[in-house]
């Protein structure tokens, strides 16, 4: 059996930031490396760092404008956020 080629980008939510949301993300995300998919976080790249950085995940993140930068970030090892936050978040 052959492993398909095609790779679906799948936007992932931080969820609720002042609850475990984040925390459930990343651990969803702990596969980004997965050939089956192509991850994608929707959400404040502040709140990630942030919580990222107090759950202690090495995880490094780059904000996109849209969908189609999210391979060239993926390409460099680093997470692509579209940040989604309201300027001041």
């Amino acid at each position: 059996m052959t492993t398909p080629t095609y790779r679906p980008l799948l936007a992932v939510t931080l969820g609720d930031p002042g609850g475990i949301g984040p925390e459930v993300t990343f651990g969803a995300l702990d596969t980004h490396g997965d050939d089956r998919y192509r991850p994608l976080l929707v959400g404040s790249l502040a709140v990630a760092r942030a919580h990222a950085e107090r759950l202690g995940r090495s995880l490094t993140f780059e904000t996109v404008e849209d969908t189609a930068e999210a391979d060239a970030v993926l390409a460099r090892g680093t997470l692509p956020v579209l940040d989604v936050s309201e300027e001041g978040d």
